[in-house]
């Protein structure tokens, strides 16, 4: 059995190269990031398993390869690339990588609550602009914090929002989150409940 990495940067290509381990199938990396799709069934050859990072795999494209059987999408929102359901019905079988992305969402969120309390954002635009604001902001010390995740279909795991307790100020509570589907919140909450606090949900 053998892989074709189709899409790799030069970060990429070193990560495959030091993950390798004895015994494993040999991974051929390709370092054009920007191959298109046309390219990858001649790129791909026989060999049964396609990593790929970033370029789209239409359905017919993948019927060209020849000895294609796995594809291996470095993320989870295979979708916006490819279509597992018609791959599948060719015998093409794709894979996601489970919690991709989790721990950097995570990290982002809280670094947008840390903003939003201080006023970060509107005092960086105020002083490219030649203001000061001064907005006092919001001292954290002492808080409850509680997050909800509005998840559209497959939800993230939000455990890593409830972040080591050295990252918060002394007194600060974390709540644990609490999953809002998409379908919930719009038979739930109104706009005047969410302009402000959600009291429904």
């Amino acid at each position: 059995m053998r892989a074709v990495f189709v899409d790799a940067d030069d970060a990429l290509a070193a990560i495959t190269e030091k993950l390798r381990r004895d015994g494993d199938p040999p991974v051929a990396i390709n370092r054009n990031h920007d191959v298109t799709p046309d390219e990858l069934p001649a790129l791909l050859g026989d060999a049964e398993i396609a990593i790929i990072d970033h370029t789209r795999l239409p359905t017919l494209i993948g019927a060209r390869c020849r000895g294609l059987k796995h594809v291996v999408f470095l993320g989870t929102g295979a979708r916006s690339y490819m279509n597992p359901e018609e791959l599948a019905a060719r015998g093409i079988t794709v894979h996601i990588i489970k919690g991709y992305g989790d721990t950097a969402v995570a990290e982002c969120a809280i670094a947008l609550m840390w903003a939003s309390a201080r006023g970060f954002a509107p005092m960086d635009r105020g002083m490219r602009a030649g203001r000061w604001l001064g907005i006092e902001g919001v001292q954290l010390t002492g808080k409850t914090l509680g997050s909800s995740v509005l998840v559209a279909s497959r939800p993230r795991s939000p455990a890593s929002l409830s972040a080591p307790a050295s990252m918060w100020p002394p007194g600060t509570a974390v709540r644990e989150p609490i999953l809002v589907s998409n379908s919930y919140r719009s038979t739930r909450c109104s706009p005047k409940a969410t302009s402000s606090r959600c009291t429904c949900c």
